[in-house]
């Protein structure tokens, strides 16, 4: 898989992704929050698209999947944090949490198992893992 290496901001890139979630949280009921660590560069080079894709995947899925309570709303919340920064390459850490009721740690192995499409073709999953990890491995400064 090919990584683009462009300039973005990342700041705008995370508020914009929220922003277009924002109006489905409040739907369900659902604060949406997200904090991102002052030391992350704002300027970066790497994968904007794909680092897009799988936030988006990543926060709607927890929105999608987060109940609230009629005496108590919801929360979903996304953090960056920076791990290292080493010579041009930024490595960052990205944590979406929320207040449902999370997955059995008896399931958590299957997560990423490979499973078919009825149409035969590769898992999703296994992309979007695999796709984070080049995100990560390749977001650099």
């Amino acid at each position: 898989m090919t990584m683009e290496q462009v300039s973005y901001s990342h700041r705008q890139l995370v508020f914009g992704i929220l922003k277009t979630l924002v109006v489905r949280a409040s739907q369900n009921n659902l604060d949406l929050t997200y904090d991102v660590d002052p030391e992350i560069p704002d300027q970066l080079i790497g994968d904007s698209l794909r680092l897009r894709q799988v936030i988006t995947n990543l926060v709607g899925n927890a929105i999608k999947f987060t109940p609230s309570k009629m005496s108590r709303k919801g929360h979903v919340a996304l953090t960056c944090r920076l791990v290292s920064i080493q010579d041009a390459t930024v490595t960052l850490e990205f944590c979406v949490s929320d207040t449902g009721i999370g997955i059995a740690r008896d399931k958590l192995s299957m997560i990423f198992d490979t499973f078919a499409q009825a149409d035969g073709s590769t898992t999703r999953v296994r992309l979007l893992t695999r796709m984070l990890h080049l995100v990560l491995v390749n977001i650099t400064d």
